[in-house]
């Protein structure tokens, strides 16, 4: 019988066991990021906490508050990663999903707060806004102890999301994303088609619309 992502969560001791863990089990690749997000891909944004209660509006608030500085900083800094349409937040025991460009009022709003604390520890202005919203009470959190929860409303839509990045070939693709001049003499005008389709679709790596 397949052990169950509670059964490996629950053991963890720190938020970097479960952050590995967690990559383990959905066969997510696990790079460091420039900005420290926890785990990235082009469609999710996860951050990992240890043994929080998201039961707590506050705990959510706080949690998609540090994530919202992430979002900042892809979509405002240097990177060209594009910014995921998905925040997942995980702990041991429970996780929820947001969908990013809802708080697009929150992370353009560059003048109404202090954007230049440390990720971890957010404006506390930010929090409190947060924590008074109907994003985050209309929240659903996914309790890992019970089975049908996990693997019926929260794995199944963790799974397509990961699967995207168990191949190589598309480690490799985005490579050529990335380079295209080093395919244009090899490939004729693939390197060409790949910047429009980043430009059309990524808007040079930021996501069209966020």
């Amino acid at each position: 019988m397949a052990k169950r992502l509670y059964h490996i969560l629950s053991v963890c001791n720190d938020e970097e066991e479960a952050k590995s863990e967690f990559a383990i089990f959905f066969k997510i690749k696990l790079v460091t990021h420039k900005y420290k997000i926890d785990l990235y891909t082009n469609h999710t944004l996860f951050e990992f906490k240890h043994d929080r209660n998201f039961k707590s509006k506050t705990e959510r608030a706080k949690v998609v508050a540090q994530t919202l500085y992430y979002v900042r900083k892809l979509k405002f800094g240097a990177s060209t990663d594009p910014v995921p349409e998905t925040i997942c937040i995980v702990d041991k025991n429970e996780g929820f999903f947001v969908r990013t460009k809802d708080f697009h009022q929150f992370y353009n709003a560059s003048a109404k707060y202090d954007w230049d604390r440390a990720a971890n520890q957010p404006c506390p202005l930010l929090v409190a806004v947060l924590k008074q919203s109907s994003l985050i009470a209309n929240i659903h959190v996914h309790r890992f102890e019970n089975a049908a929860e996990e693997d019926a409303s929260y794995c199944k839509r963790i799974f397509p999301m990961a699967t995207v990045f168990q191949y190589d070939y598309l480690n490799d693709a985005i490579f050529l994303i990335e380079n295209p001049n080093i395919y244009d003499a090899a490939h004729g005008n693939f390197g060409q088609q790949h910047r429009l389709w980043r430009t059309v679709c990524l808007g040079n790596g930021k996501m069209a619309g966020i």
